[in-house]
């Protein structure tokens, strides 16, 4: 499993005390790379001046209100097929912001996700046969995963590198 840093974390008190808080709607254990899931901002201190979503991949999102927030992880397939892991680890952290006369109050809470990778099909096969010849198909899919194979007459494998004919 690869784990992910945040950029920035805060804990300032110059106007007093305040505390972020925030939970991923649905109790989900494992986000799915591709599919959009909420986050419930439950921060209940008043004056709060803005609030910083950090996704822990470099993203952040500022917004000015209490909110629920949405947010979608997707990885390119060299970065998804670079890792040895189905799940990546990232540190989403909410950061609340007040200012005042004295300076400046801010506060951040942090808790993990775990995003499951899509799979990623990928093969090759040859450009050109001639009637009768068989052709090798080559997988070239990263990742773990079971293989269906389905060809132009309606058969099936579930071989790695199948043939056809």
């Amino acid at each position: 499993m690869v784990s992910t840093s945040l950029t920035a974390q805060c804990i300032s008190d110059d106007c007093g005390d305040i505390f972020a808080d925030w939970a991923i709607l649905n109790e989900e254990v494992a986000i799915c790379e591709g599919v959009t899931f909420e986050v419930e901002n439950q921060t209940l201190f008043p004056d709060i001046d803005f609030y910083v979503w950090d996704w822990g991949n470099g993203e952040r999102d500022t917004v000015y209100q209490v909110s629920n927030h949405f947010y979608t992880y997707e990885f390119t397939d060299d970065y998804a097929c670079s890792s040895d892991d189905e799940l990546i680890v990232f540190n989403i952290s909410l950061e609340i912001y007040r200012t005042c006369d004295q300076g400046q109050s801010c506060h951040t809470q942090i808790a993990p996700v775990a995003v499951r990778l899509r799979p990623r099909a990928n093969f090759r096969a040859p450009e050109v046969i001639c009637t009768g010849e068989v052709a090798q198909m080559i997988n070239e899919t990263c990742g773990d995963g079971d293989f269906l194979w389905i060809f132009p007459d309606g058969s099936t494998s579930t071989e790695m590198n199948p043939q056809y004919q």
